[in-house]
């Protein structure tokens, strides 16, 4: 009995508190972000078919929950995923800041990586595309990045890494985003997914709303509910970002990149393959939506 405690303390101790690293969805094992191009060149010789998901997770307490998406975005997607993993908990009252400032060093390391990559991949990538999907908490350390490693002249690409950035559920503050993600170069096109409903960023906000900060509303929610004066805050957006609210279409969801229905599975098998986001008149039928354009932001509702 001793025994069978100790090898449960030592697997819940590996899946809560595992190294950075990388994952794919074949096992849950971990290699040092330097395997990234290996990984790469295993995917393209297994999937030639298949484009490819950079997907840097949320706060998360344990790796094991983030690793079994893997399989649903893969599945789903008809793409290959490999996924950073950071220390990404703190505690239920507090989000993981200090894992996602750490977090930004091997982000950095894995842009180098997929950079040597393509440059020595050049006739996949003429067929192929690469996109960046960060989750909630995830969008912090991308934040983290821009702020440290953006200016490096290295990141100064006439082509850009990756096809599509999803900045899906982003638990970053809303005000002054402008600051660091009009920065960030690194995707030919930008877009932000929001659900103002999203019960996940709702209670991370409630911690701003505790220090009595009600300004930092976060990011992933949009603008509709802002304290502030909307006007102002949208006079702020990122011209090149487009912001995809979903909250006409969605309730509480907080993972709204694994698809529990038609829209969301439309909108995000384009995107996950680097694919501009558009949803066209045919399909605004068949899944009953309709779009209203209001500069960059594009709003989704039921019809």
């Amino acid at each position: 009995m001793k025994k069978l405690i100790i090898f449960l303390c030592l697997i819940f101790t590996n899946l809560a508190f595992a190294e950075i690293g990388l994952y794919t969805a074949e096992s849950m094992t971990s290699y040092p972000v330097t395997d990234m191009t290996e990984i790469l060149e295993k995917f393209t010789r297994e999937s030639p078919d298949r484009n490819i998901v950079f997907y840097v997770h949320g706060r998360n307490h344990y790796v094991e929950k983030e690793w079994k998406k893997l399989q649903v975005m893969e599945d789903t997607y008809k793409v290959r995923v490999v996924m950073l993993h950071w220390n990404a908990w703190s505690s239920l009252v507090s989000r993981a800041v200090a894992g996602a400032d750490e977090a930004a060093e091997p982000l950095s390391e894995a842009f180098k990586e997929i950079r040597a990559f393509k440059e020595s991949h050049r006739d996949f990538f003429e067929e192929h595309k690469m996109t960046l999907l960060c989750h909630s908490m995830g969008n912090l350390v991308l934040k983290n990045f821009t702020e440290k490693f953006q200016q490096n002249s290295q990141y100064n690409l006439e082509v850009p890494l990756f096809e599509n950035y999803l900045g899906v559920s982003a638990d970053v503050p809303l005000k002054d985003h402008r600051e660091w993600l009009a920065k960030f170069n690194l995707a030919k096109n930008k877009n932000v997914v929001m659900n103002n409903r999203d019960i996940v960023l709702l209670l991370s906000y409630s911690l701003d709303l505790t220090e009595k900060n009600p300004f930092q509303y976060r990011l992933g929610l949009g603008f509709d509910n802002y304290p502030g004066k909307k006007d102002q805050i949208k006079s702020k957006l990122v011209p090149d970002v487009t912001y995809i609210d979903l909250s006409g279409v969605l309730e509480s969801q907080h993972g709204y990149f694994l698809p529990k229905t038609p829209v969301m599975k439309t909108i995000f098998s384009r995107l996950t393959n680097g694919e501009p986001f558009h949803i066209d008149d045919q399909e605004k039928k068949y899944l009953k939506v309709n779009l209203k354009n209001e500069n960059n932001i594009v709003y989704i509702k039921d019809r």
